[in-house]
Parts: structure tokens; sequence; C-alpha cells
């Protein structure tokens, strides 16, 4: 691509500033310093060009983008893009900044459940908008801006209510939802109604800390499969397949809870069962269809 067809790809404000001859060399020189740094990813010469442009100090500031890193920036655009080799990248880099923080904070989750959520936090994006990732300006490292917002996210994680509770909450829900409608609900409800929401509490504390981020995304954040897979690095039907192994652990664990702690008769203990194990599928049917695992 030659330098016209590179300030073509510019707004008309980005072309104003680069207008004279050192600005274009400046500008050139930071493309080519981000492209060299990530030789095996890909990102077109023309959306790198405007990705620096909008970071760059606005007037009444000169025009140079030496003061940003663009080896960092050129990632960091690459993953808001979704390009897979950048996102493996940078979850080496997020990898070792939770880790530290995670020592620090200790939240109310396991570490590799941390480091699911601020990979989610970063890289997940609301229906129109761009990732968190996209909000990396480039003055500083961006190593150093993954561990201000991992400090952030497990902060709010560690002051949050606990996990189990949320998960429990948003499956007793739907089993309310199904209630309303259904007699067997509504009767499994109003007998073993505070039983079971211990019940579903302690069960998701003895799930992995996989199952429960799993189940979590699903029930409580909303996340399709699609977007699940993409978070993980993996197929969709991968996604679904773990979700699927993730509701019978719980189903699992809920049974012998029953069973075990709660010594419900066996007459009543099929009706809790299969009010309960609707409630998981309620929860999950609209992203997780059954027969996608």
């Amino acid at each position: 691509m030659d330098d016209a067809d590179l300030l073509r790809a510019l707004s008309e404000e980005q072309r104003a500033r680069v207008s004279t001859p050192a600005a274009e060399r400046a500008l050139v020189a930071a493309i080519h310093a981000g492209k060299t740094a990530w030789s095996t990813i890909d990102v077109p010469v023309p959306i790198f060009a405007v990705w620096l442009c909008a970071r760059v100090p606005p007037p009444p500031a000169a025009f140079d983008p030496s003061t940003l890193l663009a080896s960092d920036l050129y990632l960091a655009c690459a993953c808001a893009r979704g390009d897979a080799t950048a996102i493996a990248e940078l979850d080496r880099l997020l990898s070792a900044q939770v880790a530290i923080v995670f020592a620090k904070v200790r939240p109310r989750c396991g570490l590799d459940e941390a480091k699911q959520l601020v990979r989610t936090r970063l890289l997940v994006a609301e229906v129109g908008e761009l990732p968190r990732i996209a909000l990396y300006g480039g003055r500083g490292a961006l190593a150093h801006w993954v561990r201000v917002t991992a400090s952030r996210t497990l902060l709010n994680a560690a002051t949050a209510q606990p996990k189990e509770d949320e998960l429990s909450e948003s499956m007793l829900g739907k089993m309310h939802d199904a209630s309303a409608t259904d007699a067997e609900g509504a009767l499994v409800k109003e007998r073993f109604g505070g039983a079971l929401k211990d019940a579903f509490a302690k069960a998701a504390a003895l799930l992995t800390a996989r199952e429960r981020t799993l189940l979590r995304y699903a029930t409580c954040d909303d996340l399709t499969v699609d977007e699940i897979g993409a978070l993980y690095g993996v197929h969709r039907a991968t996604a679904a397949r773990w979700v699927s192994a993730a509701r019978e652990a719980l189903e699992s664990k809920l049974r012998a809870i029953l069973r075990d702690e709660l010594q419900i008769a066996p007459d009543d203990m099929k009706s809790v069962v299969r009010v309960m194990a609707g409630a998981i599928d309620l929860s999950l049917s609209r992203h997780f269809p059954r027969d996608e695992s």
C-alpha cells in the first residue's frame, strides 16, 4: 500500500493532522513497528493506521505517534478484531498479570476463574460495541494496563455476592417461573424452598471452577454458546459439551445432597429432582439446546 492509499483510509480530521512529510513518516514508522513486532498477526494497514491516529494526543499537541507503544497497540487492535493468534498472546500476558493480582486480592474464586473473569472483561462486548481491550490507549505498557483492569475486576469479585449464591439464585428463579404454571413445581417450592436454596449453593460449591464459570456464563451472564466458545478459544460444539457436562455434574451433586443431607423421602425425591432438573434445563435452554451437546 502506498502513502496515498494509507491516507485515504483516515478521516478528514486525521488526514489534516498527517499533512506534513514528517507526520506521514512518523505514522508509517509506527505502523511498521507494530507489524514488525507481531509478524504472525495480520491487521490491515488502513485499520491500524486509523487505530493509531485515534490514540495520538489531540491538538494543540503535535501529531507524534512515536509517543505511543505501537507494538502493544497493534496487539490490542488485533485482539479487538478477534484475531485468534493475538488473543493467545494476550492470554499469556493476562495469565501472568492476573496471578500477581490474585495473590494480593484473594477474590472469592480460584485462579482459573479469576483469569476467565478478567478475560471476559477485556474481550466480551455488548452488541454493537467494541470490547474493553479497545480502550487501551498505548501510552503505557499493555501489561500494566491489563494488571490495572485485573485489579479492579478482582476487587469487585472479592466484595461481590458469592458466585455460588448468584448461580443458585438464578436457577431457583427459573424454578419459580416454572412453578407459577406447574402444580408439581409449586408444591415442591412450597415444601422445600429454603432447603433447595441451600442444596443449590452447596452443590454449586462442589463444582470445579470451570464448571461454575460455564454455568454462570450461561445462566447469570446470558452468554450464547458462540460467545463462550470464543472466550475459551474452542468450537461452539465443544463449549456446548462442556456446559452440558457441568449441568450434569450439578444435577448429580444435587441428588447426593438431597439424599444424604436432607434425607428427602424417595417419593418426594422424584418430584424434587424432576423440578430442579427442569429449572436447570430452563436456565440453559435458550442458549444451550440439549441436541448441541
